[in-house]
């Protein structure tokens, strides 16, 4: 259960990492706004503290792209000449996709890495020897009552008694999977699960 809520929490934040916008896709979008403000002082880029110097190069880069792509879209606007030359017209960048890609691969993996982890503890608990339990003497006396001192199989009188349990499995040692059995009967019960 601890295990899945650990999971669960990696998850979620991977799931936030995969859908962060990258700078490059945030400068274009504040450029493609900005595009469309006429007075250069009212855009985002010459607030305080909302400059170059505040940004990456990627935001910038994003940035000049998109104030150059959505100014070609409306031509009674052109671009502010207080910021430095763009360059060449570049298309929105795909690192986005490439972010969500990269944030699924990582969910997938992740997933199977669990559930190889689930599958070798399943199979170390089922190989896992059973520990032999014996049963209570309250449970022996009300079955060999049941029984009427009879062997389970054979039904002969029980002068030697085995205790059985019926369905293989030693750690259950509730009445009903207990049997009193001759030596015969139950070497030959043995004898049949083994061969």
């Amino acid at each position: 259960m601890y295990f899945l809520a650990i999971a669960t929490a990696i998850l979620v934040q991977l799931g936030q990492c995969t859908y962060a916008i990258s700078g490059h896709d945030s400068g274009y979008k504040h450029g493609c706004d900005d595009a469309k403000i006429a007075d250069p002082s009212d855009r985002y880029i010459h607030q305080p503290e909302k400059g170059p110097n505040f940004h990456s190069d990627a935001f910038m880069q994003g940035y000049k792209s998109g104030l150059n792509s959505c100014s070609a879209q409306q031509p009674n606007n052109k671009p502010s000449s207080n910021l430095p030359s763009p360059g060449p017209i570049e298309s929105p960048s795909t690192s986005q996709g490439d972010d969500v890609s990269f944030g699924v691969a990582i969910i997938i993996i992740f997933i199977i890495i669990v559930s190889i982890a689930l599958a070798i503890k399943r199979r170390i608990t089922r190989n896992r020897p059973r520990i032999r339990q014996h049963f209570s003497n309250s449970v022996k006396e009300n079955v060999l009552k049941k029984q009427n001192h009879r062997c389970a199989n054979c039904r002969s009188i029980l002068s030697i008694l085995e205790w059985d349990h019926k369905n293989g499995d030693r750690s259950n040692n509730s009445e009903s999977n207990c049997q009193a059995l001759c030596p015969n009967c139950h070497a030959r019960k043995t004898r049949s699960k083994t061969g």
